[in-house]
Parts: C-alpha cells; structure tokens; sequence
C-alpha cells in the first residue's frame, strides 16, 4: 500500500494545514507580508551580537530547524506505513488536537 488512501494520514495532513492556515493568518494580521524580514529577528540579533549571532544561525537557525522538521515529518511516515485501522485513540487524538487549535485560534486576536 502506498499510504496515499490511509485515513490517519488524512487526518494528520488537514490537522497539520489547518494548523499551517491558522499560523499563516496569525503572521499576515501582524504584518507578516509587508516586505523585509519578521520583526522578531531584529530583536533576536540583539541578544547575540557579532559572532554569536553567526553560531546561533547556525545552530538554530539552520541544524536545530532541520531536526524539527523531521520530528513533525516521522509519524506522518509512520501513520503512512501502518496497516492498523483507526482507532479510540485516534479519535480522541484528533478531537484534542482540533480543540487545542480552535484555543489557539481564539487566543490571539489581532
């Protein structure tokens, strides 16, 4: 099986575009999209001046994002590779995971 008809995956990649859509929103409300780079960096390069800020691009920015990434990516793999029906826990996971969202939604009005 190619994973492409799996129910789980479904779920997981419209919670993760809701998820995409809802942050997305949040950054184009704050002005994300009128050019030049997130505020929050200028800040940030404050914090570690001249070389620092060099090793923290490089840990952070580069290395430790890649590692992220890869921790959303696997259990989409995994639920992609799994022949196990859904499941109580699944529900429950999906149901949690939307009502957290919906709060995180409703949590940062502009």
């Amino acid at each position: 099986s190619s994973g492409l008809s799996s129910p789980r995956l479904t779920i997981m990649v419209t919670l993760a575009t809701l998820w995409g859509a809802r942050l997305t929103y949040n950054f184009w409300i704050k002005g994300g999209f009128s050019g030049g780079e997130d505020y929050r960096w200028e800040i940030v390069r404050h914090w570690y001046p001249g070389w620092k800020w060099e090793v923290f691009n490089l840990i952070f920015i580069c290395l430790f994002q890649q590692l992220l990434l890869l921790a959303f990516v696997m259990p989409a793999v995994t639920a992609m590779q799994s022949t196990t029906p859904l499941g109580t826990l699944d529900i429950v996971a999906t149901v949690l995971y939307s009502l957290l969202l919906l709060g995180e939604g409703g949590a940062a009005p502009p």
